[in-house]
């Protein structure tokens, strides 16, 4: 019976596979199925000729009117209409008596090899029947709610095809977003590339008259979303405004598009490339945004709140990262800041040197005949980034104030921070920071949670501007403030900020403890300083009592500060006049080196300090 079975197995062979129903090659072929027969009647002969069967019947109603048989004898039907009967039957009774019982062994065998593929090819050929038509696939089982067939997709992107081709060959060969705003009949479309840069495609002239629509200070809502993919990727770009202009627009959770700062604006036909993606958690969008400069800053937006607020101020920052709450990107090409978006903090991404400064005018940016300042100077040379809180006439007070380490507090017309412009202050304490003889100025810090920056000049005093317009803020009379300090703490700090101070006892007592403030600051955090000899002034000549206290000073920091005690005034010798022979001698800066005034240092002398503060840093292994 070996080759009835083998029959089978080639007549009836899997075509299922992975228990997906196949057709066609797979298909029984009918020849094998025809080739069974043959086998099954030799087979059965032979059984026959082997004595097993006694007998032949072409229907069971044959077999049961010949009970001439045995009890348990063997016989076979083999014609009969009904299918089930064409198997093995049994005698049952004495013989002239009882029946023939059919015994459903060849037909068990049958339906053992070929009931699995002969159920598979009825669901295959029910699939395809389904799938080949254009209706509803509601009846196939697991087929999704609403699917068509293959002939009706086919026959509909056939019909689609040139509406299609217009959208697929300029818009979505970029993935990501789509944005469409419509105004005057026409369309502009906005993708993000998966390098992150976002791009605008134009089929002609658009213009977009925002400034018309403007009714409050603040944002504007302009549209809404007419393309997006699955993600829905908020984010915030900039957009090219009358080819030196830029506006913000925002892509908010809720699926409509913002825009900040609203003017009129007007794009060129053709691909343009208007600005770097932003990057985005749940709670915030990071963004640059090119300074007057033509730098690129960063800024954060709250998704909560949508405010902005300005996390770099100088350099050129690019390829923005976010990871958890914390946000990177490269600073000038060659190192990566970070922000905590959350905490507010920031920093150096490794442990990157950095040089901050802090004193008064030695180390400010003010004076023509002193450019680049001394801080910039040394930091050029190590090449480190730097951050300077100098300011020219200030006093170690103002200096520890600034950095913020002391509380201070604002009071400001009306205790109100407007929409936006400025507002008057008309009080400070502990002690006024930012006024200066020396011409106007500007901090940026939080004033009643309020991102902005105060600034100062002669004819309009202390104001505070808040970064970005929106509503007015009341705030409580004498409301903290809170300086931007950014990463003044990261590095190095370069310490000149005594010499405006009184001198006496009083005074010097009061500058020593400012000084330690500044120094705590700095060794709880681990960092490394130097703190510079303030320099007599001409008047200060040997003998005189000033020029006893300011040495009296200058003995009690070095005498505090020894390791990080550095004298310039060995170095500042710029030529063997008599004028400069004369100073060296007193103590004094040399003329040759001064910027004109016997005290402040000039180029020259900015010069010969920078090699000695350089040269102190690496000595100390600090570079």
């Amino acid at each position: 019976m070996g080759a009835v079975i083998d029959q089978f197995n080639r007549a009836f062979r899997d075509f299922n596979t992975d228990g997906i129903a196949a057709s066609g090659l797979a298909e029984v072929d009918k020849a094998d199925a025809r080739a069974i027969g043959p086998i099954i009647e030799q087979a059965v002969a032979q059984v026959g000729l082997g004595a097993l069967i006694s007998a032949r019947f072409a229907t069971l109603a044959a077999a049961n009117a010949s009970l001439a048989y045995p009890d348990g004898a063997v016989a076979i039907v083999y014609a009969d209409a009904t299918a089930t009967n064409n198997d093995l039957i049994v005698k049952s009774g004495a013989s002239g008596t009882g029946n023939w019982v059919v015994s459903g062994i060849i037909l068990g065998i049958i339906q053992a090899i070929a009931g699995p593929a002969t159920a598979a090819a009825t669901q295959a050929a029910e699939l395809a029947g389904h799938y080949a038509n254009d209706a509803t696939n509601t009846d196939v089982p697991g087929a999704p709610a609403g699917s068509r067939g293959a002939r009706y997709w086919a026959l509909q992107a056939a019909a689609s095809a040139a509406t299609i081709a217009g959208i697929i060959s300029r818009v979505l060969k970029y993935p990501g977003w789509l944005l469409a705003i419509k105004g005057s009949g026409r369309r502009l479309v906005w993708g993000i590339k998966d390098s992150g840069a976002v791009w605008a495609y134009l089929s002609e002239i658009v213009t977009l008259n925002i400034t018309a629509l403007l009714s409050i200070a603040g944002s504007l809502r302009i549209g809404t979303v007419a393309l997006k993919a699955p993600g829905s990727y908020p984010g915030v770009f900039w957009a090219y405004i009358d080819g030196s202009r830029r506006k913000i627009w925002a892509l908010l959770t809720d699926g409509t598009i913002w825009a900040y700062r609203a003017q009129a604006v007007t794009l060129t036909a053709g691909t343009i490339r208007v600005g770097s993606a932003s990057v985005y958690n749940a709670s915030w969008i990071v963004f640059t945004s090119p300074d007057a400069s033509g730098n690129y800053q960063v800024y954060k937006q709250s998704r909560a709140t949508g405010q902005v607020t300005a996390l770099t101020m100088s350099g050129n920052h690019t390829d923005l990262k976010i990871n958890g709450s914390v946000a990177a990107w490269l600073t000038d090409g060659t190192y990566s800041d970070y922000c905590d978006l959350d905490a507010g903090t920031s920093g150096p991404v490794t442990a990157r040197p950095l040089l901050w400064a802090v004193g008064h005018s030695m180390l400010a940016n003010y004076a023509a005949n002193r450019q680049p300042p001394l801080p910039d100077k040394v930091a050029s040379a190590l090449n480190w980034p730097l951050v300077n809180f100098a300011i020219q006439g200030s006093g170690s007070a103002q200096q520890v104030a600034r950095a913020g380490l002391v509380a201070t507090t604002l009071t400001v017309t009306g205790n109100t921070i407007p929409a936006s412009g400025p507002v008057t202050i008309t009080g400070v304490t502990p002690n006024d920071f930012i006024i200066s003889a020396y011409g106007p100025r500007s901090i940026y810090g939080w004033l009643g949670g309020v991102y902005g920056y105060l600034t100062w000049d002669a004819s309009a005093g202390e104001r505070f501007w808040r970064a970005t317009p929106g509503d007015a803020v009341p705030i409580s009379a004498a409301a903290t403030w809170t300086p931007d300090v950014g990463t003044a703490f990261s590095g190095v700090a370069l310490i000149w900020a005594l010499v405006n101070d009184d001198h006496g006892s009083a005074g010097r007592a009061a500058s020593l403890a400012n000084l330690n403030t500044i120094v705590a600051a700095l060794k709880a955090l681990g960092k490394r300083f130097i703190i510079l000899r303030e320099f007599p002034r001409t008047t200060d000549t040997i003998g005189s009592a000033s020029r006893a206290d300011i040495d009296a000073l200058n003995a009690a920091v070095q005498a505090a500060y020894p390791n990080n005690w550095l004298d310039l005034m060995p170095t500042l010798y710029g030529n063997a006049a008599p004028s400069d022979a004369t100073a060296v001698s007193q103590g004094l800066v040399p003329p040759s080196l001064s910027a004109g005034d016997g005290f402040h240092l000039g180029n020259a002398g900015n010069d010969l300090a920078t090699v000695a503060i350089v040269n102190f840093i690496k000595a100390k292994g600090w570079a």
